[in-house]
């Protein structure tokens, strides 16, 4: 059995604590927020009115900003300061992007930039915001890079890498969690980001096949979604020792999500409910109960199919959900108790 020692005890409470607060004042952190983002539309404003000649002055305040914000949030530990911070950091991303448009005017280098930018703070910041601001933005500058580049078949591989990082983090979230004090830091912080860049991917997919402007064979991006489905349901059954089930429910799963399969926003709410439903994530369960709703009338009133084909789709899928209550009525008390 592996001791704990004085030093290692106190880590782990001074994460524990860091952990709590992280989930206090939610309304307070979200006029953090709010407070951090027009103040960085200002600094920024305020800023360029002086830069917009000098894309190395640009590039260089924009720099000197950037690692201002992670000093001071490394140093202080305050709401006021992490205003500042979140506001800082936003500001010097868009002084240096803007910097560096300026001087080579290619989109590909900018983005690049500001990808590296997001990685290193990502790094070296234990902030809750700064990681979630990071992670969004490493996401959306893999967005861009497929909408400069024009390159929309990649938007399957995009979700699959979205779908896969989000999986597998809610999966081995205990593993993660015991393999040292920085993971435990900036975990939630990854996983609620992953999961808002994923829900707005999915959105975007879904409001471009309405209007069929960029995105085709939406349904590969189900097929992802329907085999990171089933692989998250095979660990579940197993987790709660039901395999004699296990026919049932794969068979109704696969056709519930099969219904489905030309919207792969549907088909990835389902599977952020399971997800989120088995790691007890409340969050996910909200936002994956929303975004279902969403999704799913979006998808009713999509013109790209007949009204008789739409409603025997929801008609079916609508018997399976019920079976898959009744399965899941039977052995809540079961997963409750472990």
């Amino acid at each position: 059995m592996e001791i704990i020692d004085d030093k290692k005890l106190h880590e782990m409470e001074i994460v524990l604590e860091k952990e709590a607060r992280a989930y206090q004042g939610m309304g307070i952190r979200l006029l953090s927020i709010a407070g951090g983002l027009l103040g960085s539309w200002f600094i920024t404003a305020f800023i360029f009115m002086f830069l917009t000649d000098s894309a190395i002055a640009s590039v260089v305040v924009g720099l000197s900003t950037l690692v201002a914000a992670l000093y001071a949030d490394k140093k202080f530990d305050s709401t006021v300061v992490d205003t500042a911070c979140i506001g800082g950091y936003i500001a010097a991303c868009a002084m240096m992007g803007y910097g560096i448009n300026k001087a080579f005017g290619n989109d590909n280098i900018t983005t690049l930039l500001l990808l590296a930018t997001a990685m290193m703070v990502m790094r070296f910041s234990s902030s809750y915001m700064l990681n979630f601001i990071s992670v969004l933005i490493v996401a959306g500058s893999l967005f861009s890079f497929i909408n400069i580049n024009k390159a929309h078949e990649l938007i399957h591989v995009l979700v699959a890498i979205l779908i896969l990082s989000y999986t597998l983090l809610s999966l081995y979230e205990a593993k993660l969690l015991a393999s040292g004090p920085r993971i435990n830091i900036v975990y939630n912080s990854w996983r609620n980001a992953l999961l808002c860049a994923l829900l707005a991917l999915l959105a975007y997919i879904a409001v471009d096949n309405v209007f069929a402007e960029h995105i085709r064979y939406e349904w590969i991006s189900s097929i992802v979604i329907i085999g990171t489905y089933l692989f998250f349901l095979n660990k579940l059954i197993d987790y709660l020792q039901i395999a004699q089930y296990a026919i049932w429910i794969y068979s109704f799963s696969l056709l519930i999500m099969l219904m489905a399969v030309f919207s792969p926003a549907i088909c990835g709410a389902l599977l952020i409910l399971l997800i989120s439903f088995h790691a007890g994530h409340r969050l996910g369960l909200i936002l994956g109960v929303i975004a279902l709703i969403y999704f799913t009338g979006q998808f009713y009133y999509n013109l790209h199919y007949t009204l008789l084909i739409k409603s025997m789709m929801m008609f079916g899928t609508g018997i399976m959900f019920l079976a898959a209550w009744y399965i899941l009525r039977k052995t809540l008390k079961r997963y409750e108790q472990d």
